[in-house]
Formats: C-alpha cells, sequence, structure tokens
C-alpha cells in the first residue's frame, strides 16, 4: 500500500478492495522460475487474460499427433 500512496494512486492500486483496479497471476510452481513456472490462470485488471497464442496451440496439436508428452 505505501508505493502506491508514495505514487497518489491509492485510491485505484495497492490493496485488495471492491472498486480497485487488481492484477492476479495463478500458477502451478515457482512463478520466478521459468522451469517450473506453469500459469493457470492470469486476470489483468479483473479481466480474465487468456495465454493462448498460435505457439500453444501448435505445441498442443503436434504433442498429440506424435504421441510426446
Amino acid at each position: 500500500m505505501s508505493p502506491a500512496r508514495i505514487l497518489g494512486i491509492d485510491k485505484d492500486y495497492g490493496s485488495l478492495e471492491a472498486g480497485k483496479s487488481a492484477t492476479l497471476v495463478v500458477s502451478r510452481g515457482d512463478l520466478l522460475d521459468m522451469r517450473t513456472n506453469n500459469i493457470t490462470h492470469a486476470y489483468i485488471d479483473g479481466r480474465a487474460f487468456s495465454s493462448e497464442n498460435k505457439q500453444v496451440y501448435l505445441n498442443r496439436k503436434f504433442k498429440s499427433k506424435y504421441n510426446m508428452q
């Protein structure tokens, strides 16, 4: 909360309260470790964010096609 107060944006950011903007990331594993990080859900400004892109789609497609794990 202190950094938001210093920046003067504590009305919209800095704590989890109704009416404030929120960004939340849920991960299996350590979020800061590239090897174990597996983001399952992400919300930016309270809206669900999909991390789907062409590379993720192609990875799933060819994993199942070639029976890879």
